[in-house]
């Protein structure tokens, strides 16, 4: 390969690297797929996953031995992002679950090993 094939590859690569970089910001600016709660499907009492772990949309109706008055998917750390009642859970991703609801495995505090 020549000096002058060596030098033109060169510029096109550099001019491919400064493009690029010069773009990345703007995919700051492009619709982000995240997908928020409100998205999502509610997630079904009747689902295997919901039946495994006692979830019921109104803690109310909780018939665990477990359960303890005042437990509710609102005030667990699990649960986020809620919106007109519904948000969230990272027992159940890719569903949303109700704040009034309640599981098994509610959590006052997230658990770290010291």
């Amino acid at each position: 390969m020549s000096n002058r094939d060596c030098s033109t590859s060169r510029r096109g690569f550099l001019g491919t690297v400064a493009v690029t970089l010069a773009a990345l910001p703007l995919g700051t600016l492009a619709p982000s797929r995240r997908i928020f709660a409100e998205e999502l499907p509610k997630l079904d009492e009747q689902a295997a996953e919901a039946r495994a772990v006692g979830y019921v949309h109104d803690a109310s109706n909780a018939d665990d031995e477990q359960f303890e008055e005042g437990q509710h998917c609102g005030n667990c750390m699990l649960f986020s992002n809620e919106d007109e009642g519904w948000g969230r859970c990272s027992v159940f991703p890719g569903k949303r679950v109700s704040a009034r609801g309640w599981c098994s495995i509610w959590s006052e505090d997230i658990v770290t090993d010291a």
